[in-house]
């Protein structure tokens, strides 16, 4: 499987650069695994929803990080 990650700044946030960024990663990551996965925060409640919005789907919560996966 492949685990992708990335940050953008507090200042840059609300542009559209997470979701390019997150894209291009996933697309990569499709190329070299057949499981893309990824963790979060769960205080991190905008990058939750960016990630569910391209097909990623809660599968395991341990303590505050989530770990999700992009549904094939």
């Amino acid at each position: 499987s492949a685990m992708v990650t990335g940050v953008i700044s507090q200042s840059e946030r609300g542009r559209g650069f997470g979701r390019k960024l997150f894209s291009a990663l996933v697309e990569e990551a499709k190329n070299l695994s057949k499981n893309v996965s990824l963790e979060v925060l769960e205080t991190n409640t905008i990058g939750i929803s960016l990630y569910e919005s391209m097909g990623f789907v809660e599968v395991n919560r341990d303590h505050d990080v989530i770990t999700m996966e992009l549904k094939k």
